[in-house]
């Protein structure tokens, strides 16, 4: 029964202990069946952001509440959030993303909309760290020191490259970070691309995440096909390795010769996959 419009210019929110919302202006014209907002924008934790949306109201509907819209943020700290999951690790990935994303969702209640919101994101992100690839901690310096050792003593390229492949991945810095997601009306992820890339290495990557109710994205099974490519120094690495199929990608950069799985969840992922891969190369070597 409300009508009429409502505009809205707060200087500061603060949501539970960690969260404050600062700067919040927009407007919004309110009807007995639809809330459209016309804009709202603010800073989350000093991030900007930005909102345009339009939300119905159809009384007979089993889901009487839809939204479309678009939503804009910068800044956000992906790192600060992996590490907030797991704070006794280092975060699988240290980046600062923008996202754009197109919006939709139904519900029977405003906050089972929320819950329901599927859609387009577009997530670009800066130089950062990824550690995804890596084995964690003492493991990844005994694995190189321990094949870097048996190759020097048998004269192996392989061997040597593959210990050098190790430490180059237990947390391998790039210059730019992009992916694709689809959001669909069964709330899993899917990741349509995926891209890391520095002047020496490019990663890149097709897959999902499935959506568990009442668990944190972090915290959701992971799932993806994954490729190493690279130039100049990694090049070599990975030839040396035995890794490469002696193509080129669109980018120049040289394909590893075989795709691997990443599993576990976005805060704990599991590259036991990759290293199974390149177990199999050294122990090839060895054997010759």
């Amino acid at each position: 029964g409300v009508n009429g419009k409502l505009e809205m210019d707060l200087k500061k929110v603060i949501y539970g202990r960690d969260y404050v919302i600062g700067g919040i202006r927009g407007s919004a014209v309110v009807t007995d069946t639809r809330f459209a907002l016309d804009s709202l924008e603010g800073k989350f934790k000093n991030n900007p952001f930005k909102v345009n949306a339009g939300l119905t109201f159809t009384a007979r509907q089993p889901q009487p509440y839809a939204l479309t819209g678009n939503a804009n943020v910068s800044n956000l700290d992906i790192g600060e959030i992996l590490r907030a999951a797991s704070p006794n690790e280092n975060p699988a990935l240290e980046t600062k993303v923008t996202v754009a994303a197109k919006l939709n969702g139904n519900g029977p209640t405003l906050p089972g909309l929320v819950e329901n919101i599927y859609g387009q994101f577009d997530i670009t992100g800066s130089r950062g760290v990824l550690r995804a690839l890596g084995r964690k901690g003492q493991t990844v310096g005994a694995l190189s020191t321990i094949v870097g050792l048996i190759g020097a003593a048998r004269g192996s390229d392989t061997t040597v490259a593959a210990a050098e492949l190790a430490a180059e991945l237990n947390e391998m810095r790039f210059d730019k970070f992009t992916m694709h997601v689809d959001r669909g009306a069964d709330l899993n992820l899917k990741l349509t691309s995926l891209e890391f890339i520095s002047a020496s290495t490019r990663v890149t990557g097709t897959g999902g995440i499935t959506s568990q109710p009442k668990v944190p994205i972090e915290n959701q099974p992971l799932r993806v096909q994954m490729k190493i490519a690279g130039k100049q120094h990694m090049a070599t690495v990975l030839n040396k390795a035995g890794l490469l199929d002696g193509k080129q990608d669109d980018q120049g950069y040289y394909t590893m010769n075989t795709s691997f799985e990443l599993g576990g969840t976005p805060a704990k992922p599991d590259s036991r996959d990759l290293w199974r891969i390149i177990g199999e190369a050294t122990a090839r070597a060895l054997l010759r």
